[in-house]
């Protein structure tokens, strides 16, 4: 029993450790707004006819996040990588749509 216990807070440590070094810096908000602007405009070059998402599943995705912050818990939200724009799409989405550089 007590091995288990022992295991179960070494990995703990470790997950705790993982999410920390993928948690964004958001120390600087001016920087961040600066490149999300950039990164916009570089997306409406990339896909002139827009990029459409289903509102519906991206309010499921900012629930999940007003009860992550409210139970003080991480959110990773990941790409698909079906091609190497799906990363930078959805951290557009993150930030237009959750807000989450707005400084």
């Amino acid at each position: 029993m007590q091995s288990t216990i022992r295991r179960l807070k070494s990995s703990k440590k470790e997950i705790d450790s993982i999410l920390n070094e993928l948690c964004a810096d958001l120390s600087r908000p001016r920087l961040l707004n600066i490149l999300a602007w950039l990164l916009n405009h570089l997306l409406v070059k990339m896909y002139n006819e827009g990029i459409f998402i289903r509102e519906s599943e991206f309010k499921k995705v900012k629930d999940a996040a007003i009860n992550a912050q409210r139970l003080k818990l991480p959110l990773v939200i990941l790409p698909s990588h079906k091609s190497h724009a799906d990363y930078l799409v959805r951290k557009q989405c993150v930030i237009v749509y959750l807000g989450t550089y707005i400084g």
